[in-house]
């Protein structure tokens, strides 16, 4: 079942004639009316549910546009006390005088800090400080809000550990990697949703759908570097086919020893299951518990299954690419060159031998390719220069070179002869160098689009037991795409 179905959703409200916008439902919407962006929102109270209200006058220190000293802020605080909100966001670090001064703990209070000057997980810990400095009736009468910057996915996850065994709490993150705070089963108090584009801030009708469906399918993706990515597009398409209400999350994490901390948190917090990339393929599978055949003789693996405790890998970059390579009639040629010997380059290694390829490979340095396993390099060519390849029928790019258009791999290793064509894994919304230098040759090219896709079939597959149609969507999501 979703536990997010006791989370509220809070609609931000900075310009009354948004309001229309807003369906009530018996209480479980709340409206935050921002008056520090539109003081004149306050004209707009009168007659309003005010149980189904939040009423914030935030600082410009804190990311708001009102008044940063408490002396300009009082007054504002006063009047806004008098609507008796179901609850009054103030601001630990300026506000708590207005407190002492009123009889205000009948009141719903929000005592806020928005802290964008350090790491969350640092930011958490010092607001946790601060709080467990108040009194005993605060601690227990008011609801706990902190926002904070993640510096990667994992920074917010620690900040919520940091402060989860708050009686009311509501620990939020902005940007890309704060999306998780927003949608999540986290037990919120409520989270905040936008009526129009807000950096960082999820739509307000996707919120409210993920918190009132019956059962939520929670997938991402977790790498280095993840804005360029092209799988939430693609899931979100599987996500309607299959007539599943979900989310697919990017999880970006700094370094391998971050991503060991984040993989049981991403778990225990609902994610169903992940796909990996650069540069994890291979330490995912020294993380997992039980892995599949192919992950087994790769050593690498870009999708993971959490079930409780266990994590189970798999490989459907050799599945997609095979798919992609059948698909496109590719499977008939004989000899390839991959350049390149990272994860990604093991995969379609594995996947050529499959299919019956003499598969040659080329790398600047032979450190990376001796970490392929043996079973596999029994079965492949390691080029040790550029001249020693004469020949070949297809040439795949298995690394980032050439991704901007203004470079291109041949430039480290030029077209053998006789190519009938070439593959780019790498993807992008313009034409990558290696495309361009195929087409000058008049050499039939491809970039990783279709076997990503495929990839994300079979891994969505893996996940929910769907079978998917995928012609339709295919097109459907090239179509999508392109515009």
């Amino acid at each position: 079942m979703n536990t997010l179905r006791s989370t509220k959703v809070a609609a931000i409200i900075s310009d009354a004639s948004k309001l229309q916008e807003i369906g009530y439902d018996n209480g479980q919407t709340l409206i935050e009316f921002r008056v520090d962006l539109d003081p004149s929102l306050m004209d707009s109270l009168a007659g309003f549910p005010l149980d189904q209200t939040i009423l914030t006058y935030r600082s410009a220190e804190e990311g708001g546009k009102g008044e940063n000293t408490f002396e300009k802020r009082k007054a504002i605080l006063e009047k806004l006390v008098q609507f008796k909100p179901y609850l009054m966001d103030i601001e630990l670090n300026r506000d708590l005088p207005f407190i002492e001064d009123k009889e205000v703990l009948a009141k719903r209070l929000l005592i806020s800090s928005h802290d964008y000057s350090t790491s969350m997980e640092e930011a958490s810990r010092k607001y946790l400080t601060a709080i467990l400095a108040l009194p005993k009736i605060f601690r227990d009468n008011v609801t706990f809000k902190f926002v904070g910057k993640p510096t990667d996915a994992l920074d917010f996850f620690l900040a919520y550990e940091t402060l989860k065994h708050l009686k009311r709490h509501v620990v939020l993150a902005i940007g890309r990697n704060g999306e998780a705070s927003r949608t999540l089963k986290l037990n919120q108090q409520f989270v905040f949703g936008s009526l129009e584009e807000m950096e960082g801030i999820l739509r307000f009708n996707i919120l409210q759908k993920l918190h009132t469906s019956k059962e939520n399918v929670y997938l991402g993706l977790i790498g280095k570097t993840l804005s360029h990515s092209l799988s939430p597009s693609i899931h979100s398409i599987f996500l309607d086919y299959a007539d599943r209400t979900g989310y697919y999350h990017l999880f970006e994490v700094s370094t391998e020893k971050r991503l060991e901390q984040i993989l049981p948190l991403l778990s225990r917090y609902g994610i169903r299951g992940i796909n990996v990339t650069f540069p994890y393929k291979e330490k995912v599978v020294e993380l997992s518990d039980v892995r599949d055949k192919c992950v087994d003789e790769t050593g690498s693996a870009n999708t993971l299954k959490f079930e409780g405790d266990k994590i189970s890998a798999y490989n459907t970059d050799i599945s997609g690419f095979i798919q992609f390579m059948d698909d496109r009639n590719l499977s008939k040629l004989e000899n390839a060159v991959i350049v390149g010997a990272g994860g990604a380059a093991k995969s379609i290694a594995y996947a050529l031998v499959m299919k019956g390829f003499s598969v040659y490979v080329f790398n600047r340095t032979k450190e990376r390719y001796n970490a392929f396993p043996n079973t596999l390099k029994e079965k492949l060519h390691f080029l040790h220069s550029k001249d020693e390849l004469k020949k070949a029928d297809l040439y795949i790019n298995a690394t980032p070179v050439g991704l901007d258009g203004t470079s291109s791999p041949t430039d480290i290793f030029p077209f053998p002869k006789g190519l009938t064509a070439a593959i780019d894994i790498a993807y992008g919304t313009n034409e990558t160098g290696l495309l361009k230098e195929a087409n000058k040759f008049g050499i039939s090219s491809y970039d990783g689009k279709e076997m990503l896709f495929h990839q994300a079939a079979d891994a969505f597959e893996i996940w929910t037991g769907e079978e998917l149609e995928r012609k339709s969507l295919m097109e459907k999501w090239l179509k999508e795409i392109s515009k």
